[in-house]
């Protein structure tokens, strides 16, 4: 083994280093990303050769087709010429096709020496993931029922007084209580007065989600449709201010389990539902 050969064969994965990073880590259907990969060389030997190779969901679609294969999966092999102590930094601009959870768990990187007559290879273990929720329905198509659901929550119930809800105040009454009156009222009026109070209850939404068929003949279109629905739905709450738990007997392809997220509101119970959608 010549000398070349010995220095690429102990030193050519020294330094370097491969990142491949998406954009952002949450998309929604149909919306456009990229993809980064970051490949540095941190020492004085040149890689003559130096490909990189990693795998991807085919509903990623990319704009960019050179150096790839779109076949089950989408494969992607890039060569590239690294200098001394060099940083290239590449961009690949993608659209995301269909709803999913997506990951990069792994690249493989391919060298050789100088005079291509040796070749080493390595795999690099990767995590980089993606969530594309479904796309939200257009409000006009759940505007009517929304408004009918809606109206039966917003509806007043009368339960119990809420001390922390002040409505105004009224002149006392012999049913009244005493911790009722507004003493500093009653003073400046010279009549007693009481506060009044409006009355709460507590409202929040379950979603359910039936994803089972009665025969073997699933009808794809019609499920997506049905998730990007309820989705809108838990939107539309959530925005209104209104808890929302989920449940559908379909699977959590990660934990293998039921599908469920107990009642919560805010942005980030909205992520965590759009998670599991």
């Amino acid at each position: 083994m010549r000398l070349e050969q010995w220095l690429y064969n102990k030193n050519w994965a020294d330094g370097l280093t491969v990142q491949i990073q998406f954009s952002d880590h949450q998309a929604t259907e149909g919306q456009t990303l990229s993809l980064t990969e970051t490949i540095l060389n941190q020492k004085s030997l040149p890689l003559s050769l130096l490909r990189i190779k990693f795998m991807l969901s085919r509903d990623l679609v990319f704009e960019d087709s050179d150096n790839s294969n779109v076949s089950d999966n989408f494969y992607r092999d890039d060569l590239v010429y690294m200098q001394s102590y060099q940083k290239l930094k590449k961009t690949l601009v993608f659209r995301c096709s269909k709803r999913g959870y997506y990951t990069i768990q792994r690249a493989d990187i391919i060298s050789s020496d100088l005079l291509c007559s040796l070749h080493f290879s390595k795999r690099l273990p990767l995590f980089e993931e993606l969530y594309v929720y479904p796309r939200l329905l257009d409000h006009q198509m759940i505007e009517i029922p929304f408004k009918q659901m809606m109206g039966t929550i917003l509806t007043k119930r009368f339960f119990n007084e809420d001390s922390f809800e002040f409505a105004g105040i009224r002149e006392y009454q012999n049913y009244d209580t005493m911790n009722q009156i507004n003493w500093k009222a009653s003073a400046k009026t010279g009549e007693l007065k009481v506060n009044v109070h409006d009355y709460t209850s507590s409202q929040q939404v379950a979603i359910l989600l039936n994803l089972e068929y009665p025969t073997l003949l699933k009808h794809k279109d019609l499920e997506e449709e049905c998730i990007r629905l309820a989705a809108t739905y838990a939107n539309a709450f959530l925005t209104a201010g209104i808890p929302v738990s989920f449940a559908t007997n379909a699977y959590d392809f990660q934990t293998n389990c039921i599908a469920a997220v107990p009642a919560g509101s805010g942005a980030a119970h909205f992520d965590t539902l759009m998670e599991f959608f």
